[in-house]
C-alpha cells in the first residue's frame, strides 16, 4: 500500500486484535463487525429475543438507526429498563465497546459503506468449498492458490467491463450522471445514480445564510446542509460522503440550488474511480512507488486491442490493404523489439549499478569493522558458513524413506 495506513479496520470481538491495532496503528479506527455482534446477541441474550419481538427492533435501532449520541444513550437505557436486563448481562459488556459498533459513533469516520467483515467471510466460505480436513499443508496451499486466482480473475473481468461497457443511464441528458458514468466504477455509479434519483424527490424548506433545510417526500426527517457556491462545497449532517465517499441526495439538491451541474473534483474519491489502481505513491523511505504495475499493462492492452481489431477488419477487405498491413506489422514488430531491448538493457545496467554500490558499501563497512577491532579480541571464525546447511527433519525423513525404498527394490532384484 506504499506505506499508507488503513483508515478503518473491521474485526470480530477479539481482544488480542484490539490491543494490537491500538499499539501498531493508533490512528486507525477499529470497528466491530455488526454481523458478529448480532450472532453473539442471539447466543448470549436469546431469552430476550424469545420473550419479546420488540427487543430485536430496539436492539437493531441502537446498532444502525440512532445518529446522535444522546439519542442512542436514551434508547439504550430504555432498552435495558423495559426488558429488565440483569446487571451481569452480555449487553452491559458490549455497551463498553459502543464506540466501535453503534452508528452514532461509527458515522464519524470513513467506513466505505461497510459495517461487517463480509469480504473476509465470503472468501472463507469460498475456501471451505475446496478444502477437506485431511489435506496436508502442500494440498491446502494448492487449493488456496486456486481460490485466490479465481478471485483475481473475477476482478480482472470486472475491471475490463468497467472500462469497455457503458453504464446504463436512466436520465441520458443529466450532465452530472454522464460525468459520474465516465468516472465511477459500475458499482459506485449505480449507488450514485440511486442518490441522484432520490434528489429529484427532495425539496428545500428553508434557506438562511448558507444553511439549507432539505426534506424528502417519503421521509419527513429534516437534513441540514451547508453550501458554499464560491468553493463549490457542501456538507450534510447525514455524513454520507464522510462515511461512504459519495454525495448524498441532500447535498446534490443543494448543489443544484447553487447552479452547480457537475460533481466538484474534490468530491470524487480516486478509490471509487475506474483508474483507482493506476498511479503512484511514496513509501516510508519517500521513494516513488508504482501502486500496481500490472494495472498499467492491462490499461494499455485494453486500449490497443479494440484499435488493432478494427484496423485488421478494415485491412482484410482488399488484398492491397492486407499486404500493406502485413509489411507494417513486420516493421513495427522489429522497432518494438529494439525499443524493448533498450529498455531491458537500461534496467539491467541500473540494477547492476545498485548491486555494485551495495557491494562497495558492504566492503567499506567490513573495513571499518576491522579497523575498529580492539587488540586481543579474536576474530570470529566464519569458516562454517562455507559448509552445507544442516538438513531439516523433513528432509532427513524423506531421505530415510528413499533409502528404505531403494533397499526394497534391491532385495526384489536379488
Amino acid at each position: 500500500m506504499g506505506g499508507e495506513k488503513p483508515k478503518t479496520i473491521l474485526t470480530d470481538q477479539d481482544a488480542a486484535m484490539a490491543k494490537a491495532i491500538s499499539l501498531v496503528v493508533p490512528e486507525t479506527f477499529h470497528g466491530l463487525c455488526t454481523w458478529h455482534i448480532r450472532q453473539n446477541a442471539l447466543k448470549h441474550v436469546n431469552h430476550l429475543y424469545q420473550k419479546s419481538s420488540q427487543f430485536c427492533l430496539e436492539f437493531e435501532a441502537c446498532i444502525d438507526l440512532h445518529e446522535e449520541e444522546a439519542e442512542f444513550l436514551n434508547a439504550w437505557n430504555s432498552l435495558l429498563v423495559e426488558h429488565n436486563v440483569s446487571k451481569d448481562s452480555w449487553l452491559h459488556m458490549i455497551f463498553q465497546l459502543k464506540e466501535k459498533w453503534a452508528w452514532a459513533y461509527v458515522r464519524k469516520t470513513f467506513i466505505a459503506g461497510m459495517r461487517s467483515t463480509q469480504l473476509s467471510e465470503s472468501f472463507n466460505a469460498d475456501l471451505k468449498n475446496h478444502l477437506k480436513s485431511d489435506l496436508n499443508l502442500v494440498q491446502f496451499f494448492t487449493h488456496f492458490k486456486r481460490v485466490v486466482n479465481g478471485k483475481r480473475n473475477n476482478e480482472s473481468e470486472a475491471d475490463f467491463e468497467s472500462r469497455h461497457k457503458l453504464p446504463r443511464l436512466k436520465m441520458k441528458k443529466a450532465r452530472m450522471l454522464v460525468q459520474a458514468g465516465n468516472v465511477y466504477t459500475p458499482k459506485i455509479f449505480e449507488e450514485f445514480q440511486e442518490e441522484y434519483e432520490e434528489y429529484q424527490d427532495t425539496c428545500i424548506k428553508d434557506l438562511k445564510e448558507g444553511l439549507y433545510v432539505v426534506t424528502n417526500y417519503d421521509n419527513t426527517k429534516e437534513r441540514i446542509v451547508m453550501g458554499n457556491p464560491m468553493d463549490q462545497k457542501v456538507a450534510c449532517d447525514c455524513r454520507k460522503f464522510e462515511t461512504h465517499g459519495i454525495l448524498c441526495n441532500h447535498a446534490l439538491k443543494v448543489l443544484d440550488a447553487m447552479n452547480i451541474k457537475l460533481i466538484p473534483q474534490h468530491y470524487i474519491l480516486k478509490r471509487w474511480t475506474r483508474d483507482a489502481r493506476l498511479g503512484s505513491n511514496q513509501d516510508w523511505k519517500v521513494k516513488h512507488v508504482e501502486l500496481d504495475i500490472k494495472a498499467h499493462f492491462m490499461k494499455r492492452y485494453n486500449e490497443l486491442c479494440p484499435r488493432m481489431i478494427k484496423l485488421t477488419n478494415r485491412a482484410s477487405e482488399s488484398h492491397e490493404s492486407y499486404v500493406f498491413l502485413s509489411k507494417v506489422y513486420e516493421e513495427s514488430n522489429k522497432i518494438i523489439d529494439d525499443m524493448l531491448a533498450k529498455i531491458y538493457v537500461n534496467e539491467e545496467s541500473s540494477r547492476m549499478i545498485h548491486v555494485s554500490i551495495s557491494i562497495a558499501n558492504d566492503e567499506i563497512d567490513n573495513n571499518l569493522d576491522t579497523l575498529g577491532c580492539a587488540k586481543g579480541i579474536k576474530k570470529r571464525d566464519c569458516s562454517h558458513q562455507n559448509k552445507k546447511r544442516p538438513k531439516s527433519w523433513v528432509e532427513k525423513l524423506a531421505r530415510k524413506r528413499n533409502r528404505y525404498s531403494q533397499k526394497k527394490k534391491n532385495r526384489k532384484k536379488i
